[in-house]
């Protein structure tokens, strides 16, 4: 089976801490349904700089956990809303974030020990 994520980088920066990698997914974690939450909101008030502000954070977040393809996705979202262009691309995006989020969380806890392989 193909790793959706690859916690290299942040078991690199957490210099073989496991609790230290541990409590940065946890934070991970509870910071998706704000995220989705966020930009669904700024999308439906025409916010766009806010939802770019926000594709950029979210991207550096999933960075940490090797999701490479999304974060290129949250800056394309993040290029776009900057510049109000392509709005009706914006939802996609946010869904497939959303998405990817919920699988790579599953993911992430069975790597770290925090749930049971399904």
């Amino acid at each position: 089976m193909n790793s959706l994520t690859d916690l290299r980088y942040l078991e690199e920066v957490a210099s073989g801490d496991a609790a230290f990698v541990r409590e940065i997914a946890e934070t991970f974690f509870r910071q998706i349904p704000d995220f989705v939450q966020n930009m669904q909101r700024f999308l439906a008030n025409r916010e766009y700089g806010l939802l770019a502000k926000e594709a950029h954070t979210a991207k550096s977040s999933v960075l940490l956990f090797g999701l490479s393809h999304l974060a290129d996705r949250l800056k394309e979202l993040q290029l776009l809303a900057e510049k109000s262009e392509q709005v009706e691309r914006y939802s996609e995006i946010i869904e497939e974030f959303e998405t990817t989020c919920r699988l790579a969380t599953d993911e992430i806890k069975v790597k770290l020990g925090l749930t049971e392989p399904m």
